[in-house]
C-alpha cells in the first residue's frame, strides 16, 4: 500500500472513532437504544444542567407533572420531568413520554435540583425504550403525597416540540401535554451519515490493503 493510502486509511480509522466517541449525555446517564431496557444512571452531582429553553407545570387530579428543557453545555436538548403525587393519589409506578424516535437518548435522575423542581424522594429503578424508539417509560414507585427525584432523558437531538405523557397510578392515564424533540422522518443525522461513510470507506480501503497485500506474498 502506497504512504499516501496508509496514511488516509489512519485517518478514516480516526475519524470513525473520533465519531463513536462523541459525547453527548450527561454525565452519569445511561444510554438506552431501542428496543432496551437499563438501569437509570445518576447524574454527576453538582452537573450545570446548561441553558434553559421552556419548562411547564401541568397539574391534574391527583398529581402534578412539572417538565423543563434544557440546552446542556454540548448543544443539545436534555428533558426532565418531576412527578408530584397527591396526598389521597394511588402510588405511581411510571411515567411513559413521547416520543424520541430518531434520537440517541441516555436516562437518569439527579439528587440536586434547580427551579422549577423540587427535591424528591423516589429514585428511577428501569427505563425502557420502544423498539421503534418513540416511547421511554420511566419505572418507580412514588407513593402518595410525595414528590419524586429529577428524571432526565438526555439526548443528541437540537429541536424541540410539543410531547405526550402517560401516568399510570395503577392505570395508564393520558395524554397529559409535556415536551419532547422534534423528529426528522426517517432521515439520519449527520454524525450517523459521517459514521455511515466512514466505516464504509474504511472497508473498502481494507480490503484493498489486503488485496495488496496477498499480491505481494505471492510475488
Amino acid at each position: 500500500m502506497k504512504p499516501s493510502s496508509v496514511r488516509l486509511f489512519a485517518v478514516l480509522i480516526a475519524c470513525t472513532f473520533a465519531l463513536q466517541a462523541r459525547a453527548t449525555f450527561l454525565p452519569g446517564t445511561v444510554p438506552v437504544a431501542p428496543g432496551q431496557a437499563v438501569v437509570p444512571g445518576l447524574v454527576t452531582q453538582g452537573t450545570p444542567a446548561g441553558t434553559f429553553v421552556a419548562s411547564q407545570i401541568i397539574p391534574e387530579p391527583s398529581f402534578t407533572l412539572t417538565s423543563a428543557v434544557f440546552l446542556n453545555p454540548t448543544g443539545t436538548l436534555d428533558f426532565y420531568y418531576q412527578l408530584t403525587n397527591g396526598a389521597r393519589g394511588s402510588t405511581i409506578s411510571s411515567l411513559l413520554i413521547q416520543s424520541f424516535d430518531n434520537a440517541q437518548t441516555a436516562v437518569g435522575y439527579r439528587f440536586d435540583t434547580f427551579p422549577p423542581f423540587v427535591p424528591g424522594a423516589a429514585i428511577p429503578t428501569l427505563g425502557s425504550r420502544t423498539s421503534d424508539g418513540t416511547d421511554i417509560t420511566l419505572n418507580f414507585s412514588l407513593a402518595a403525597g410525595f414528590t419524586g427525584n429529577l428524571l432526565v432523558i438526555s439526548t443528541d437531538a437540537t429541536t424541540l416540540t410539543n410531547g405526550r405523557a402517560f401516568v399510570t397510578n395503577p392505570d395508564p392515564f393520558g395524554p397529559i401535554p409535556t415536551f419532547a424533540i422534534a423528529t426528522l422522518g426517517t432521515v439520519p443525522d449527520t454524525s450517523e451519515t459521517l459514521m455511515l461513510l466512514a466505516t464504509g470507506l474504511v472497508g473498502v480501503f481494507a480490503a484493498r490493503f489486503l488485496a495488496q497485500r496477498r499480491v505481494e506474498i505471492t510475488r
